[in-house]
């Protein structure tokens, strides 16, 4: 009875012992029955949602949840029926006036006989800054991560003791490599061979041996090849006198870099110019000058000074150094200069030099606006053009006797073709009659040889005769001209040439080809080629010429084709339209019809390209203005 008695007493204190706990502790404990309404709540429960004159005891266990956390507790309490004696982890958020906390519960089902869950006790505890800290944690990462990001900010370690290295993944994106990449032991490869190799291995060195930090801005080439500029900063870690560990970041500067070295560029650039153009200012061969709006100056640079000025010039007349006969034309600028001084405004004035003699200065006016917006100054930029001047009347006397010249010439060579083809005549006509009274001549080897001698003398006068008119008769303008009519022109008076030659003229014009010309050139021009290409046809073949057209740029092209005897360019292009030159041995080649209508070509405007090919035809582009 008394053993009895003392486990009776043992229960007791035990449960009072599990009560205290249940009570007292700063745990949740609490129990919830099928319904999901609470059959038990400790007194911390109580405390610390503030509710000790609430009774919760009956009341459904969802009170306080948060919306988005009561799908949670219903999951974990049907969890807790199905599958007695199972436990359950969840976060749940309650908010009671208007205040959040977050608890960590264990849920876990307690059965009856028939190990049916009958109640659920859930046993908790309070980790609201627990969460919260976590939060600022995971924001404080988040807002590294995206700084690390922004700034392009990777890093690196190299461990000596594990023999490990490891790169950030910002140092391998940075190095362009993937992110499984795991050689980053000959990192140092991607250094840029030269300076930045040298560099970077010089700084790690010193680091490794006598234990100091170091930043370099060095060039990488990434694995995809591209060149790199980036920051790299390192420290070392000595552990009994030795480096065991190399850590630092690895930056992408690469766009502020390029920035920089621009900027650097162009403020020196900028010094550059501005010291040269104080420079220019100060002593060269420009003057410049400023004036008040009456006409006294402000302001003269060196070069003027030395030229016009006198001690003390600053508040005098800029008038007294200029030639009274152009005062009118610097007062009228300077009043345009008023009237509009946004506008640059131009005049040529003479001025007097201290040594005596005058010069022609080119002057570039405007008007200067004060602070208040007011015109109150005018900037005067010269340069002396008396040289120019110089030339320009030099060169008007040279025309004037090249104009001279070439009308003698003009005159000369009208005097010797005109008298020339006289004397030849003359000579031409004493064989004509001697043939007619002596006919037994014609049967004579030297008088034979006579008589072409004379024919040929009248035909070299008769050429002569056209290029010395080539000038004289140049049109004074072009006109629009139909080119197909002038080519069907053209192709009509040597019809009958061409049917005897066999030779057949393909014109493949529109009809509305129109270009700018003077009706007897184009004549001349297009009937030249034509028998030319009549005359150098191949007997081997049937022959053709073809005619067509096509526009380029300002020109209408005219092409004319054949398949003749062609000509050796590498042989004799460049002597092609010289005058007299002849590259072949037909009986009526004289070497002037090329020569004339290559200049006809350009007296209009235009000019003529060649192709050929021995044995297969020649080619000639005609240019035309349109």
């Amino acid at each position: 009875m008394n053993y009895l008695n003392q486990e009776i007493a043992e229960k007791a204190s035990e449960t009072q012992f599990l009560k205290t706990i249940y009570e007292n502790q700063s745990v949740f404990i609490v129990k919830i029955n099928t319904e999901g309404n609470y059959t038990f709540v400790n007194e911390y429960y109580y405390k610390f949602f503030d509710w000790q004159n609430e009774n919760l005891v009956g009341t459904n266990s969802s009170l306080g949840i948060v919306p988005e956390d009561r799908g949670k507790l219903q999951i974990v309490a049907n969890e807790c029926l199905s599958q007695p004696n199972k436990k359950v982890k969840v976060e749940l958020t309650k908010e009671i006036n208007g205040i959040r906390s977050t608890a960590l519960w264990e849920f876990v089902g307690l059965p009856n006989a028939q190990n049916q869950t009958e109640e659920i006790l859930c046993i908790g505890f309070d980790i609201t800054e627990q969460k919260k800290a976590e939060l600022a944690l995971r924001k404080t990462q988040d807002l590294l991560l995206q700084t690390s990001k922004m700034a392009r900010v990777g890093g690196f370690e190299k461990n000596f003791i594990t023999g490990t290295d490891d790169w950030t993944a910002i140092t391998k994106e940075i190095h362009e490599v993937s992110p499984d990449f795991a050689d980053m032991a000959n990192g140092i490869l991607f250094y840029k061979e030269g300076e930045s190799r040298t560099k970077i291995i010089e700084v790690v060195s010193k680091a490794m041996r006598e234990n100091t930090s170091f930043e370099e801005e060095l060039q990488i080439i990434t694995a995809k090849g591209n060149e790199r500029w980036v920051r790299v900063i390192g420290h070392t870690e000595f552990g009994d006198g030795v480096c065991i560990r190399l850590y630092g970041t690895f930056q992408d500067i690469h766009e502020a870099k390029l920035k920089s070295i621009a900027l650097e560029k162009a403020q020196n650039e900028a010094a550059t110019i501005s010291n040269y153009y104080k420079d220019l200012v100060e002593n060269q061969s420009v003057y410049i000058i400023k004036t008040d709006l009456e006409g006294n100056y402000t302001y003269v640079n060196n070069h003027f000074a030395s030229k016009f000025g006198f001690p003390d010039i600053i508040g005098t007349s800029s008038m007294l150094s200029i030639i009274e006969e152009d005062w009118a034309k610097c007062i009228e600028v300077v009043k345009k200069c008023i009237a509009t001084p946004e506008v640059t405004h131009t005049v040529i004035l003479r001025k007097l030099l201290q040594r005596g003699g005058t010069i022609n200065n080119f002057w570039e006016f405007k008007g200067i606006r004060n602070v208040a917006g007011e015109l109150s100054e005018i900037l005067c930029i010269g340069f002396d053009v008396t040289k120019m001047f110089e030339i320009q009347d030099e060169l008007k006397r040279s025309l004037q006797r090249v104009e001279s010249q070439n009308s003698r010439l003009q005159n000369f060579s009208h005097i010797v073709s005109h008298n020339l083809r006289s004397h030849s005549g003359n000579i031409s006509e004493f064989i004509s009659l001697l043939i007619e009274e002596y006919e037994e001549l014609t049967d004579n080897a030297y008088f034979k040889y006579l008589k072409i001698a004379s024919d040929n003398l009248m035909d070299a006068i008769n050429h002569l005769s056209e290029v010395a008119q080539l000038r004289t008769n140049e049109p004074t303008s072009l006109v629009p001209l139909n080119l197909y009519q002038a080519i069907e022109k053209a192709v009509g008076n040597v019809v009958a040439l061409a049917k005897k030659a066999n030779l057949n003229i393909i014109s493949e014009l529109q009809g509305d080809e129109t270009v700018m010309g003077e009706t007897v050139y184009l004549d001349s021009i297009i009937l030249n080629f034509l028998t030319n290409a009549i005359k150098y046809r191949s007997e081997d073949r049937d022959s053709y010429v073809r005619l067509t057209c096509f526009a380029e740029n300002n020109f209408l092209i005219l092409k004319i084709e054949d398949n003749g005897i062609g000509i050796d360019l590498a042989k004799n292009g460049h002597k092609l339209f010289g005058m007299f030159k002849t590259f072949h041995k037909h009986p009526d080649a004289r070497g002037v019809g090329l020569f004339i209508t290559k200049n006809q070509i350009e007296t209009l405007g235009g000019k003529v390209e060649v192709e050929s090919e021995v044995g297969k035809g020649t080619t000639f582009k005609i240019y035309f203005q349109k």
